[in-house]
């Protein structure tokens, strides 16, 4: 993609193209779910998700994989999709001969050598459970009550991959896409301030400026959140590039989402697809310790 972007513009076939945000994905034969993604890879060595995994070893949220449903602009400029999923195993295997090799080991022993060496590191789900680390507990599987309902066989575990509705979802992707609280068919340049104050607001927020920017992509608008703070950034970055407060959004070593789903419907929409609507706990890192705070 990035050959193909540098021969356009030196070919002057970029127009538009530059100062924006793009999302990179692999159209459809690269959606997937990472079980799938997981089996492939074990396949090169004789076995197979469920030969190597647990069902209790996978957490049962914070993950971040998704799929793109918005990349097809850059396909349509570029034409860069050539590959999926299977090609990458197919490359891998090609260029990693001992993957090969190992299907002439027993899967067991690769099992014990491999996956099972990981569960003693400090950053390994089970490792939290044995040392009880509740606050990791709580943030990746909601708790110990929850993790005791994840079922110990791979048969009694509901699969989306094996369901049968899979294969339209996948061809389909559109099914649930985002809301960002305004209208987003609108042309960039007949956006409003009403558009932008509906996007605030979605946020949790408000949008302070009393009119339209003279450059209305990258002109500075006045915005406040949920909290208080006000900060200055253009209608791009907030509607077109998904930001939005840099005190509140921007603290990686504190987790308080639940806080922010609470005043932000566009922050809802994705953390309650895991968390309850109930939850209010704050999590944060000291010292490389887990701790987590109840709010009230």
């Amino acid at each position: 993609l990035s050959r193909k972007i540098i021969e356009s513009d030196r070919n002057g076939h970029t127009e538009g193209f530059w100062k924006r945000v793009y999302n990179v994905g692999g159209g459809e034969k690269a959606r997937c779910t990472g079980y799938e993604t997981f089996d492939d890879g074990f396949r090169l060595i004789g076995g197979s998700v469920e030969d190597f995994f647990e069902p209790k070893w996978n957490c049962l949220r914070n993950f971040h994989c998704f799929w793109l449903s918005d990349s097809d602009e850059l396909e349509s400029r570029f034409h860069f999709r050539t590959q999926g999923c299977a090609d990458f195993w197919k490359r891998y295997r090609k260029r990693h001969w001992i993957y090969g090799a190992g299907k002439l080991v027993p899967v067991k022993l690769l099992r014990k050598l491999t996956m099972e060496a990981l569960l003693k590191d400090d950053n390994a789900p089970s490792y939290w459970l044995e040392h009880s680390d509740e606050a990791r507990v709580r943030a990746f599987y909601g708790g110990r009550a929850a993790y005791e309902t994840i079922p110990e066989n791979w048969a009694d575990l509901q699969l989306f991959c094996k369901s049968p509705s899979y294969e339209a979802v996948r061809s389909e992707p559109s099914y649930r896409k985002l809301d960002h609280g305004y209208d987003e068919e609108k042309e960039v340049g007949a956006l409003t301030l009403q558009d932008l104050e509906k996007a605030a607001a979605f946020r949790g927020g408000e949008c302070l400026s009393s009119e339209m920017p003279e450059d209305c992509l990258y002109g500075k608008v006045q915005w406040r959140c949920h909290e208080g703070h006000e900060f200055e950034a253009s209608l791009y970055t907030i509607l077109k590039a998904g930001h939005w407060c840099p005190q509140c959004c921007h603290t990686p070593m504190e987790w308080h989402m639940d806080h922010i789903a609470a005043h932000s419907p566009f922050h809802k929409q994705v953390w309650q697809d895991s968390h309850e609507a109930g939850e209010c706990v704050i999590y944060k890192l000291r010292d490389g310790k887990a701790l987590m705070e109840e709010e009230s």
